[in-house]
């Protein structure tokens, strides 16, 4: 069987404190996660 790579997630919002705890319980879960907070992040 092939190993699968992880799922990535973007999470964003203007409130980067926001993004701490969900993107640690994503990244457990086996999730790989980055996190933005401002706009230009995002559109990369």
């Amino acid at each position: 069987m092939i190993p699968r790579k992880p799922a990535s997630l973007l999470l964003a919002d203007d409130d980067p404190n926001l993004l701490k705890l969900p993107g640690m319980h994503l990244s457990s879960e086996g999730f790989r996660v980055k996190t933005a907070h401002r706009m230009r992040y995002i559109r990369r």
